[in-house]
């Protein structure tokens, strides 16, 4: 099995953190024409990713407002499986 790290290694994945909302992620998944943005904390540790998934079942579907849900809310966590991470993007906050 691929281990995530090697997925993206040569990738340049939009990070945000904790903090940020979903309206945030979500305008950048799509100014970057993506599904997907890594959730960091500031020490660069991976802790979740947020989905277009995630957007719709736990957001929308839920009537959660997206400029006030922080996506610490809505996340999907790192899997406690697989070692902490620390991640380099220019894309960060």
């Amino acid at each position: 099995m691929r281990k995530m790290a090697d997925m993206v290694r040569n990738q340049d994945p939009v990070t945000l953190p904790p903090e940020a909302t979903v309206k945030d992620a979500c305008q950048r998944m799509q100014d970057r024409r993506i599904g997907a943005v890594l959730i960091l904390e500031a020490d660069r540790r991976l802790v979740g990713i947020f989905t277009g998934r995630d957007a719709v079942h736990r957001v929308l579907a839920e009537g959660k407002n997206a400029a006030r849900t922080t996506l610490a809310e809505v996340m999907t966590p790192v899997p406690t499986r697989y070692p902490q991470a620390r991640w380099r993007s220019k894309h960060y906050g």
